[in-house]
């Protein structure tokens, strides 16, 4: 943290300048490094060349006036050097806010901080790193109310550290969010409302409002799409869920369900999904009903650490029946009289006689029917009277006299 060495001044007073690194409670236990900007000559930089010695209003260049904040610059730094020549000490230098110095100016300075016997340049890491700086000093603690009509009000803070958390919450969802995303935005509010030009509190909430909706609006484009109902082919099966990702980079995000109490239980799966940039991602949840009925599934977007995301929630109806019980009786149903069917089939094709066996019955039908049912005098093909009598020989030996005795049968013979 960087103060102004008028925040906390020497207690009691030294007759040098002390070092700029010091420390003050944090107010959580622990010291927190703070680096003194020198008061002093934070005003040569800021004063207008007016007020510079050798200058008076209307009189002198630019280059004038450059070259005498040059000088009144060493002379303050090589004051500082003097007044503990044996004593190193870190002198942190602070131009106000806005400053626009010109190329010149801004050259020689730098160039002095290098090239001035007294003077050695250093980076704030490095000092704050310093164990045990020389030239210390005790001081008086910061205050720690409002000193200043031009610093940042509560209500303002307040409002930086609700959209400070949006931000954080959608950084936490991105998977390559890049380094210090949209802290750059929230520096510009902060630092607008603290410019102390007229209206500059009210413009910084103006683009606190803008930054609020835009983070708004990127969480909106992560949700849910709602499939409203879903059917169970019996108590248990799988209900698909897609997210959305309608960003212009992959997010990695949570799914959690929190189902019907007492009426459908939620098996195991895999919610950390990371979803593309402008598609969608399907998860399937497996589920199963204690009977058959409606039930509602609340479902709802984390962060891969568990926070939740807004207006990502959703509510998804399960409908389970017993379609499955029912489709396996009727298909053993069907099954049985397809097997009684076929076997009636074949139990009726075997009592069935043989081509061949027909056709001897036909033609004992006709040998009986010859002698009795015929005309004698029938003159038919021949071959099929005498055919039938040669195929029962049996029949003639039995009763030689009654046939020999007929009339008319020597001759048909």
């Amino acid at each position: 943290m960087i103060l102004n060495s008028t925040m906390m001044p020497p207690s009691p007073l030294v007759p040098y300048t002390p070092t700029a690194v010091t420390t003050t409670p944090d107010g959580l236990g622990s010291q927190l490094n703070v680096l003194l900007a020198d008061d002093g000559i934070g005003q040569i930089l800021a004063d207008p060349p007016s007020s510079l010695p050798g200058l008076t209003t209307g009189t002198g260049s630019p280059a004038a006036a450059a070259f005498a904040r040059e000088q009144w610059f060493l002379a303050e730094t090589a004051m500082i050097a003097a007044e503990a020549p044996r004593t190193a000490r870190a002198v942190v230098v602070a131009p106000p806010r806005r400053w626009d110095p010109g190329t010149a100016l801004a050259t020689a300075l730098l160039n002095e901080t290098v090239s001035t016997p007294w003077l050695h340049p250093a980076s704030l890491a490095s000092l704050v790193a310093t164990a045990h700086p020389t030239g210390q000093a005790n001081r008086r603690e910061p205050r720690q109310l409002q000193v200043s009509r031009d610093e940042l009000t509560a209500s303002l803070l307040n409002q930086v550290q609700r959209v400070q958390a949006q931000i954080g919450l959608l950084t936490s969802i991105l998977v390559h969010p890049g380094p210090r995303y949209l802290s750059t935005a929230i520096d510009a509010v902060e630092s607008t409302a603290w410019s102390g030009i007229p209206g500059g509190r009210r413009t910084a909430k103006q683009l606190l409002h803008g930054i609020s909706a835009y983070v708004t609006a990127q969480q909106q484009q992560v949700s849910i799409v709602d499939p409203l109902r879903v059917t169970l082919g019996g108590k248990s099966g799988e209900v698909p869920v897609s997210i959305a990702n309608h960003l212009k980079q992959a997010i990695r995000v949570q799914l959690r369900v929190a189902p019907s109490p007492g009426r459908i239980t939620i098996e195991k799966f895999t919610g950390l999904v990371t979803v593309a940039a402008g598609t969608q991602r399907t998860i399937k949840i497996p589920v199963r009903a204690a009977q058959a009925g409606t039930s509602v599934l609340t479902l709802w977007l984390t962060t891969p650490g568990g926070r939740p995301l807004p207006g990502s929630m959703a509510r998804l109806t399960v409908e389970a029946t017993h379609f499955g019980t029912m489709a396996i009786v009727i298909i053993g149903i069907a099954l049985g009289v397809f097997v009684i069917t076929a076997a009636a089939r074949a139990i009726r094709r075997g009592m069935r006689s043989p081509v061949g066996d027909g056709g001897a019955g036909e033609a004992g039908e006709a040998r009986e029917a010859g002698p009795t049912g015929t005309d004698p005098a029938y003159t038919g093909p021949e071959a099929d009277t005498v055919e039938p009598e040669q195929a029962g020989p049996s029949s003639a030996a039995k009763e030689p006299d009654e046939h020999a005795s007929t009339p008319g049968w020597a001759e048909r013979r």
